[in-house]
């Protein structure tokens, strides 16, 4: 997820989301926190193979064997850069930002920068503050909850389009929205014209 190349607010979104949730694994308990600020810096992230100087030396050195013990080793760096607590922080801090700024008069985000409101992006985003709120990762949603407004009016416009309201069943982008409003209803309550 932070690895995704596009730089569109879904993608920034998910970005936080995965920061989000590995700054919540490395902090919940102290163990965690003191493996990945032992590994720093030490070759305890490394391959095994690449671990293995007898090994290492009787590998040609373009074998498929040491490259994939490279692409290990690369990897498991990856994953100790992933739990380093002030990059966590920074970019948490960077891509709520991020989140904010893009955000659009009305709650709503754009799919891309400078693109039209996208409710379905919008609804992305807000269920997936509220799944991190589920599950107790200390996230400042302000701006889900500025969306709420918007996607309530949104949903409740496509419902009025419905031509036989006493037939309506909801279909999947409709049991997204309530998935994701059921995450603010002590935050926001759904106005009575919308219910």
């Amino acid at each position: 997820l932070m690895e995704y190349p596009y730089d569109c607010s879904e993608q920034v979104f998910n970005r936080l989301y995965a920061t989000a949730l590995a700054r919540h694994i490395a902090g919940s308990d102290p163990k965690i926190r003191r493996i990945f600020d032992l590994w720093q810096g030490t070759a305890a992230l490394d391959s095994p193979l690449e671990k293995n100087p007898e090994l290492k030396s009787v590998l040609l050195e373009e074998s498929p064997w040491l490259r994939q013990a490279r692409s290990e080793s690369e990897a498991r760096r990856r994953v100790g850069l992933l739990f380093d607590r002030n990059r966590l922080d920074q970019e948490t801090a960077r891509q709520l930002t991020v989140l904010a700024e893009r955000q659009l008069e009305e709650g709503l985000w754009p799919w891309f920068p400078g693109g039209p409101p996208s409710e379905y992006i919008s609804l992305y985003i807000m269920t997936g503050f509220g799944r991190l709120r589920h599950l107790g990762i200390d996230v400042d949603a302000t701006v889900a909850v500025k969306a709420l407004q918007a996607l309530d009016a949104w949903m409740h416009q496509r419902y009025l389009a419905n031509d036989r309201r006493d037939a309506y069943v909801p279909g999947p982008t409709d049991a997204l929205y309530l998935y994701g409003r059921s995450f603010y209803l002590k935050d926001v309550a759904i106005a009575p014209a919308h219910r």
